[in-house]
């Protein structure tokens, strides 16, 4: 578990990774992954990942080129 004090835009982001992540924790667990399927099920995880840094970054570092 992970307790995440931040903006809530951040905190909004970091949950919408969470959410895309359990259903293929829950695939891969069960089996229920098709071979080679890695990427197809990652990609959606991998789209909140970018939009959680890029949200983190505007809000927290300097301005600088969206990930």
């Amino acid at each position: 578990m992970v307790s995440l004090v931040a903006a809530h835009e951040i905190v909004q982001a970091a949950v919408a990774i969470h959410v895309q992540m359990w259903p293929v924790h829950q695939q891969i667990k069960r089996s229920w992954a098709p071979d080679g399927g890695w990427p197809s099920l990652r990609n959606p995880i991998e789209a909140r990942r970018q939009d959680f840094v890029n949200i983190a970054r505007r809000q927290l570092a300097p301005p600088g080129p969206p990930v």
